[in-house]
């Protein structure tokens, strides 16, 4: 199983456990992206052995639940550090639950979701979570991106689906 099917599959299931809902087939849609989910800022310059933040945002959703997204960055170049869901849009009025993993270096899998059955869900453009990494003694550019062209999305009502998203890395010139 792949480890962003992997990293979907536990959110949901520990979303519908919360919740008590039932999991429900996995629908793909097909249609073109709509939303894009970016860094911001998307061009940065650091110095060698310093830390930096990149906030991962969304343009646009509607009624969601949970995200989970992967990101692939150059292991030569920076060290992952954290995933924060501080101020992140999917926290309004709800506790979140925020899961982490590298799989290998270079790969990060994160999940983020509302908590309990009466949280609701939430609409809107709006900050999903901040990747905090560590510049290594490596000089020059590296992109930060998303390692898929989906992200996987969990409704309120239980269901979910991997949906296509326009993507756009982040540029991180080291100096």
């Amino acid at each position: 199983m792949k480890k962003s099917v992997l990293g979907c599959w536990l959110l949901i299931i520990f979303s519908a456990w919360l919740t008590g809902c039932s999991l429900e087939p996995i629908e793909v849609e097909t249609d073109p992206p709509a939303e894009t989910i970016s860094f911001s800022p998307q061009n940065l310059t650091v110095r060698t052995y310093s830390y930096f933040s990149l906030e991962v945002k969304i343009n646009s959703v509607e009624n969601i639940f949970g995200v989970g997204l992967d990101i692939k960055y150059d292991p030569v170049f920076f060290e992952w550090i954290r995933v924060s869901n501080e101020n992140s849009f999917l926290s309004e009025n709800s506790q979140v639950f925020l899961a982490a993993a590298p799989f290998l270096p270079g790969e990060l899998s994160f999940a983020i979701t509302r908590l309990g059955k009466n949280s609701g869900s939430v609409s809107g453009p709006g900050l999903v979570a901040t990747l905090t990494f560590k510049s290594l003694n490596q000089r020059g550019q590296s992109r930060i991106s998303f390692s898929k062209n989906h992200i996987c999305i969990l409704e309120e009502d239980g269901s979910h689906y991997f949906k296509n998203i326009d993507q756009q890395a982040a540029l991180i010139k080291v100096r």
